[in-house]
């Protein structure tokens, strides 16, 4: 099967980007022709999909509403080569992919959302509200199939965009690459005895990090001794870095921008839980990754992470927007081996069966075949 996808760019930054760097590898290796088509920016994964034969185009359109040009540039992809279904991930490629089906027919257009972005973001200003109306109707009349990568994703995608037939199959996990990367080279060493906690994401609202740093403040109130180390970049960095000298944590949290995977992994692999505060999530990348690498992980239940953890067996689910309860369920944890050790073993077991590369791609390509063959059209 040739698979084309268009994503809105190819940083490594990007939870769906990476996401869909994993897919388009691992559908390669099941002899599938992928090619990766992103709308802007440079291509961050340049290199890894050159050697795992995977073909990159870029638009390269320096406006997300440069859609006369996006359109124009993307339709001589589609022209050019043997394509049957194009796979757009969220809103921005899914407006181009769906315009270029007023020029080019005969093939099939499916969408892949990640984000809860109707919950975060609610249509209720003039041009969010446009913007919906603009999403239903190119949803409706010129997609045939759609993808949540968790049922939560499905759920809400389908309430605010009046369509009944959402398919909910999670992203891909490269276990073997996550390990390989974990494992090589000398792992960090620690400088003291304390507890050291991981967190890493965009600083965005929807992350929830004023909610971990409160949380923090009453395990130093109590007199825990811990380390937390949070890697990431956004709008909200500052903010969240004022908070914590405004709460004397400094001594205890440090701030570091975003760092390549490899590193990523071998911090998150010797710390003793990874933490995700978040208010709202689609399927977050960074839990199912750490559950591979054996670090137990303590997360809110918002949208997709119940999808991945097992409260209690595979990982710890709290509310959202709970310091109190949150700081009580890191402290249980880190006082107890045995239990960080229980869950560290079933979340390698729980990723292991549900975001499986082989049973992923196998969904994928059965999915795929559905809509070829009109089965799941409307």
């Amino acid at each position: 099967m040739q698979l084309l996808y268009v994503v809105e760019s190819l940083s490594k930054n990007g939870g769906a980007e990476n996401a869909l760097v994993n897919l388009a590898v691992e559908m390669r290796k099941l002899g599938h022709k992928t090619i990766i088509i992103h709308l802007w920016g440079p291509n961050d994964f340049e290199e890894e999909l050159k050697i795992n034969d995977v073909v990159t185009h870029s638009l390269k359109i320096k406006s997300r509403w440069n859609v006369l040009q996006g359109t124009s540039r993307l339709n001589k992809i589609i022209i050019s080569d043997d394509i049957k279904l194009i796979n757009a991930i969220n809103f921005f490629p899914m407006l181009y992919v769906a315009l270029s089906k007023v020029f080019i027919r005969g093939k099939k257009r499916i969408v892949t959302y990640h984000n809860m972005g109707y919950e975060v973001y609610p249509a209720k200003s003039p041009l969010k509200i446009l913007r919906k109306f603009l999403d239903i109707l190119l949803n409706n009349y010129f997609i045939d199939g759609y993808i949540g990568v968790s049922d939560a994703v499905s759920n809400s995608y389908a309430k605010h965009l009046h369509i009944s037939s959402f398919n909910t199959i999670g992203n891909i996990i490269s276990i073997d690459s996550i390990n390989e990367a974990a494992y090589k080279g000398p792992l960090p060493s620690r400088i003291n005895n304390n507890f050291r906690i991981v967190m890493a994401g965009r600083f965005v609202p929807e992350k929830g990090y004023q909610y971990m740093v409160q949380a923090m403040e009453i395990l130093m109130l109590e007199g825990a001794k811990f380390q937390l180390s949070i890697f990431g970049d956004g709008n909200l960095k500052s903010e969240i870095n004022a908070e914590i000298k405004n709460r004397k944590l400094s001594e205890y949290i440090s701030i570091m921008p975003s760092i390549n995977k490899s590193k990523l992994y071998k911090i998150i692999q010797e710390a003793d839980v990874l933490v995700m505060s978040s208010v709202s999530e689609g399927l977050p990348m960074i839990i199912a990754e750490s559950m591979v690498l054996g670090t137990p992980v303590v997360a809110t239940s918002v949208g997709g992470i119940p999808n991945l953890i097992e409260d209690g067996i595979s990982g710890i689910l709290v509310p959202s927007r709970n310091a109190k309860l949150l700081a009580e369920k890191i402290k249980n944890l880190l006082k107890s081996d045995v239990l960080r050790k229980e869950l560290s073993d079933n979340g390698k077991i729980r990723i292991m069966d549900k975001l499986n590369p082989v049973i992923t791609c196998q969904n994928l390509i059965n999915y795929y075949s559905e809509i070829l063959l009109d089965r799941k059209i409307k």
